[in-house]
């Protein structure tokens, strides 16, 4: 299943807010979570940190926990954040959470 793109802006925005799980993205947006293709389709957008340089939120963790305690630091070590730059939020997100 392909997301629409308002989905996955709507997901992306959970995630900003903290959003890790599909119960956390239902909390935090309108987004109608009605299959298992589409649960599918929303574990996969919550794996990702980065689109453009295609960094994995367990990457972002994994170099947090190796030092990198800023977005900038982030993009040096992983990449992420230095393409379009719309990530940036959700890497400081993830920083501010630990996770």
């Amino acid at each position: 299943m392909e997301l629409i793109k308002e989905d996955y802006l709507k997901i992306k925005k959970a995630m900003i807010q903290g959003a890790r799980s599909i119960e956390e993205v239902k909390q935090k947006s309108d987004l109608i979570i009605d299959s298992p293709e589409m649960e599918n389709a929303v574990q996969k957008v919550l794996k990702g940190a980065c689109g453009c340089k295609s960094v994995s939120v367990e990457d972002v963790i994994q170099a947090i926990q190796n030092g990198a305690n800023t977005v900038e630091k982030i993009g040096e070590v992983t990449g992420a954040g230095t393409g379009c730059g719309n990530c940036q939020p959700l890497l400081q997100n993830i920083i501010d959470i630990g996770k």
